[in-house]
């Protein structure tokens, strides 16, 4: 019998030359600014050592105002973009099997180029979608879905993340680093123009409400992209720590720790997500003691330690001795922080996070022939953390269906509040993806359909 592996994800819902040189990657800086700068992460993962206001979130961040409409001819122009786009993804995808990373750089050189000057990463095209009256909840451009935008942007991203592997892999530090910071660009145009920040921003302040339309309009590009962030902004968090740019690592530790908390595979998946967190809270801790920054020393310190015991380690007496100086200059206080979980919740704002889940069973008949697959799920948490009407969204086999819905029907959250009194959230949505073991496969191995 074949071995399996099922994956739960719960959603809450360049100037390339050479082989060593990196390009201007401007296009990816043009956005409405930062909707939640970066430095703001801080505040979300330790409110306590820091000033910043999270009120200040804008989220009006995704909304098809324009006036103009795209013509055939640019509509066209689009599709021919996405086409191409595609043919790069496939083709590094191809190249990553075969371990050829010097085809891989040469390859994600020649589509970086043609992304930047291409419109999927243009304002302007993306506010020219609009709701649909006869799809509700769905943006569309003359006839063009926004998850076609939404693939060609995933494609985006993956190329630098698989082009930062392979630079690593011929170990060439320069190329890895631009690569990331080609990455950290991307995702966080996304962000910033997606709708994301309306997810994230509700979750960590109340005042922040959410934006109905903008949110369902945002699909899944939001989510896909917060594991491949996390790991560029290590990348370059390590950089920055052998370049003594403290305030950076600390800046870029908080992002990361931040998106592996709301990233779906992280939460089900818990140690491997574990050990990255326990790494970036010790890399903090350390910037933060340079910086004589005790508050971020004690709190980076003492969370490390407290990950550590989790996963039955031994913390290092470096951390528990620079602590230990820490709290003779700072007095901690009482946090809603936890090693599983991270900080999820922002002072008296509670999130929902999923608690029991019965792993679904592969189906023997599609086991036996070797498919693999997915399934998106959509529903209602009511009150009491309870599942309610799960649905079918997509799916890339619909003999996957029954087995999804049954292991839905298990599904615990921890209980919804809002204003502090428990409340439903509805439109919550998970996918379930069916893989079978296989050591040959990568690290970033997903089933065809489900990129």
């Amino acid at each position: 019998m074949k071995k399996l592996l099922l994956f739960i994800f719960y959603f809450f819902n360049f100037h390339f030359i050479t082989g060593d040189e990196v390009s201007d990657h401007s296009i990816f800086n043009i956005n409405n600014g930062d909707v939640i700068p970066i430095a703001a992460y801080l505040e979300i993962q330790f409110p306590q050592c820091t000033q910043y206001d999270l009120k200040t979130f804008a989220v009006n961040d995704l909304l098809g105002t324009s006036e103009d409409r795209f013509d055939k001819t640019e509509i066209r122009l689009l599709k021919r973009e996405g086409k191409e786009i595609r043919s790069f993804h496939k083709k590094i995808i191809e190249l990553r099997r075969r371990d050829k990373h010097s085809d891989i750089l040469e390859t994600a050189k020649e589509a970086q180029e043609f992304i930047e000057q291409s419109t999927i990463f243009k304002k302007d095209t993306l506010l020219k979608f609009r709701l649909d009256s006869n799809n509700f909840g769905s943006f569309v451009l003359n006839g063009v879905p926004m998850d076609f935008l939404s693939s060609q942007q995933f494609s985006a991203m993956m190329i630098a993340a698989i082009a930062m592997e392979s630079a690593q892999k011929v170990d060439d530090n320069v190329l890895t680093q631009s690569w990331a910071e080609i990455g950290l660009n991307i995702t966080r145009w996304i962000f910033n123009n997606r709708g994301c920040s309306v997810k994230i921003g509700s979750s960590y302040d109340s005042s922040v409400q959410s934006a109905g339309e903008r949110v369902r309009a945002v699909g899944n590009i939001c989510t896909t992209m917060y594991l491949k962030e996390s790991s560029f902004a290590e990348k370059i968090l390590i950089n920055s720590l052998n370049n003594q740019d403290y305030k950076k690592v600390l800046e870029l530790a908080s992002l990361s720790l931040t998106d592996l908390q709301v990233t779906p595979a992280s939460q089900t998946s818990f140690k491997s997500a574990a050990f990255i967190r326990l790494n970036t809270l010790a890399r903090l801790a350390y910037a933060a003691q340079q910086q004589e920054n005790w508050c971020l020393t004690y709190e980076g310190n003492d969370r490390a330690i407290q990950l550590a015991n989790e996963l039955n380690l031994k913390p290092l007496d470096s951390w528990i001795n620079s602590r230990d100086e820490a709290s003779r200059h700072y007095v901690s206080t009482e946090s809603s922080w936890s090693t599983r979980y991270g900080s999820l919740s922002y002072k008296d704002k509670n999130l929902y996070i999923p608690l029991e889940q019965r792993p679904p069973k592969y189906p023997r008949r599609l086991l036996e022939r070797g498919i693999e697959g997915c399934v998106m799920l959509s529903y209602t948490v009511n009150e009491k953390g309870r599942i309610e009407d799960p649905k079918v969204e997509w799916s890339t086999n619909t003999s996957f269906n029954k087995s999804a819905l049954a292991s839905a029907a298990s599904y615990k959250y921890s209980i919804p509040e809002k204003d502090g009194q428990p409340a439903s959230v509805s439109d919550v949505r998970s996918v379930i993806v069916y893989k079978i073991e296989d050591p040959n496969k990568s690290p970033f191995y997903v089933p065809a359909g489900c990129e």
